[in-house]
C-alpha cells in the first residue's frame, strides 16, 4: 500500500507533484507561489554567494519573480534594509573610533 502511494508521486519542473493536487486550483495556486518564494530565495542566495552585495542580489532576485504581491513585498524589504545597512555600518564604525578615543582621552586626563 505505502509503495503504490510512492509511485503515485511524480516528478515534474517545479518538484513533488501529486496528479490529484496539481489539478485542484487552490493547492495548484498554492503551490506555484511556493514555487515562485523558492526560486526567488535561490536566485538571492546564488547571487549572495557569487560575491554580489546583498542589496543588489536582493533587487535582482524580486525582478525573477512573476508574481506581483512577491515582487512587491521583495522590493519593499530591500528599500527598507538599505537605510537599516547604512546605520548599522555607522554604530560598527562610532563603536570603533570610541575604542580608540576612548583610552587617549583618559590618558590625557590622567596626565593633568
Amino acid at each position: 500500500m505505502a509503495t503504490q502511494r510512492v509511485f503515485s508521486w511524480s516528478l515534474s519542473n517545479n518538484g513533488l507533484s501529486h496528479p490529484k493536487l496539481t489539478n485542484d486550483k487552490i493547492s495548484g495556486t498554492l503551490g506555484h507561489g511556493q514555487d515562485q518564494h523558492r526560486r526567488g530565495l535561490a536566485t538571492l542566495a546564488l547571487l549572495a554567494g557569487a560575491g554580489v552585495p546583498v542589496l543588489k542580489a536582493l533587487q535582482t532576485a524580486a525582478h525573477t519573480l512573476s508574481n506581483t504581491a512577491l515582487r512587491a513585498h521583495a522590493i519593499q524589504l530591500a528599500t527598507i534594509l538599505e537605510p537599516l545597512l547604512i546605520v548599522t555600518m555607522g554604530v560598527v564604525v562610532m563603536l570603533i573610533v570610541l575604542a580608540v578615543m576612548l583610552p587617549i582621552i583618559q590618558l590625557n586626563q590622567f596626565v593633568r
